[in-house]
């Protein structure tokens, strides 16, 4: 699993195989995650996970994590880049990033 503590930081997987991006996320607040893959990767799936309560229940406003499985497609250097902002505002070069490189074997 691939976490915020993981960025800046290279990755070997085989060709063929997966690996799993977690990052938090609030969407509630208009930040979201958008994620670049360069050519030889691909994303199999995105999906946002709210965090519950100690109760199990859904806290409004508290956000969550988003979490990708992405896939080495071709072999040689790739990379994921990530900018955590609002879709509908220009970027300021102040946002939050995330950057993995992967070499697939």
């Amino acid at each position: 699993m691939i976490t915020e503590n993981d960025n800046g930081n290279t990755i070997y997987i085989k060709e063929g195989h997966s690996f799993f991006l977690k990052l938090k996320e609030n969407p509630s607040t208009g930040y979201s995650w958008q994620l670049k893959l360069s050519n030889g990767l691909n994303q199999l799936s995105d999906k946002y996970h709210p965090f519950e309560s100690l109760e199990n229940n859904l806290v409004i406003g508290t956000g969550g994590f988003r979490l990708w499985r992405i896939e080495g497609i071709a072999k040689g250097d790739q990379q994921v880049n990530a900018i955590y902002k609002r879709s509908w505002e220009p970027k300021t070069g102040q946002e939050q990033t995330f950057k993995l490189n992967i070499v697939v074997v």
